[in-house]
């Protein structure tokens, strides 16, 4: 499995909601292996955004998006 090291991953917590994923989102990435330095949640709580992040693979579910 190939893993980069990325800037920052989000977690669209209303996606993974209505896919059945109901976990916190630090627990959906700590699945995935991913570790991060920060997260910071949007003001409508739509969104987990998680800064500084290592060990991303490259297949992620729909919800979470990786951005360099």
């Amino acid at each position: 499995m190939e893993h980069t090291i990325v800037s920052e991953v989000e977690v669209d917590q209303f996606a993974a909601a209505k896919m059945g994923d109901f976990r916190h989102p630090a627990s959906i990435l700590a699945r995935l292996g991913i570790e991060y330095e920060y997260e910071v949640e949007t003001a409508d709580g739509a969104l987990a955004i998680f800064h500084r992040c290592i060990n991303v693979p490259a297949a992620l579910p729909a919800y979470v998006t990786a951005r360099a």
